[in-house]
């Protein structure tokens, strides 16, 4: 028996003390609870983010999109390209500068975001109730530095 059978078989599993690891699996975790409620409007967990973030900042340049997702440019922009080919968001060039492409929430990715957001809000809520009060505070305060 090779050691992965024998990990398996008596359910030891050595985790990661890597912190990329845990917050992989932390994420993955989420994401998929996540992608249980914004399937009903056939998004991904990512699409949902980048919707989110497209009706909390209307005519937002993708650029800034991809910056506070923390993604890498072209893969903001396949979200956005799905989100333009549900008619969930729309493109317009920037009047003060035509070389720059803001997204716009269109009516129907306004109505889609706000039958979701408490939904997800709810699953947040569930997710961050497995942690203790105190461990809940100190996540929220890491994360609010992290990302200011």
């Amino acid at each position: 028996m090779i050691e992965s059978e024998a990990v398996a078989e008596s359910g030891n599993v050595v985790r990661s003390p890597l912190v990329g690891g845990a917050l992989e699996a932390v994420s993955r975790s989420l994401s998929r609870r996540i992608h249980n409620v914004v399937d009903r409007e056939k998004l991904t967990p990512d699409q949902w983010y980048v919707l989110d973030i497209i009706v909390r900042n209307d005519g937002i340049a993708m650029t800034e999109i991809a910056r506070s997702l923390g993604s890498p440019a072209p893969t903001t922009t396949k979200h956005v390209d799905r989100l333009v080919t549900t008619a969930l968001a729309f493109r317009l060039p920037d009047h003060a500068d035509r070389r720059k492409v803001l997204v716009h929430a269109s009516k129907r990715g306004g109505s889609a975001h706000s039958r979701l957001l408490p939904l997800v809000q709810q699953v947040e809520d569930e997710f961050m109730d497995e942690l203790a009060i105190p461990d809940r505070q100190v996540l929220r305060t890491v994360l609010e530095t992290w990302f200011a």
